[in-house]
């Protein structure tokens, strides 16, 4: 079965981008809103990895985190990225793997891959 993963970026030419770079090799959805994902996520299974932005206006990516890990536990994998060059412990109580923005392709899917493996 294809590993779900999913993107939730306010960025949305960064969403565009990963989306076209990853759908060949995985089930790629994406969102630009924590909220609005959360809204649809009620009604549906659960992703095997999410990609979140640390910084969204609506929802913080470690919220967003915080509440889907509550419902499935370990069964998602949470990779954080962020442009922040340093971030408090309390944000990554529920992130499996931590990355900086700007992300190498090659490293985000080596990274994804890690992540979906495990």
């Amino acid at each position: 079965m294809t590993a779900r993963v999913i993107f939730i970026d306010d960025e949305v030419d960064f969403l565009n981008i990963q989306y076209e770079f990853f759908k060949h090799r995985y089930n790629v959805e994406r969102y630009s809103d924590g909220t609005k994902f959360l809204d649809d996520f009620k009604c549906s299974e659960s992703p095997t990895v999410l990609i979140l932005d640390l910084m969204m206006p609506m929802i913080s990516g470690d919220k967003v985190a915080s509440k889907v890990k509550k419902q499935f536990g370990d069964k998602v994998k949470v990779l954080l990225l962020t442009a922040k060059q340093y971030v408090p412990s309390c944000e990554l109580e529920n992130v499996d793997l931590l990355l900086h923005k700007p992300v190498n392709f090659g490293l985000l899917g080596s990274s994804i891959e890690q992540l979906v493996e495990n």
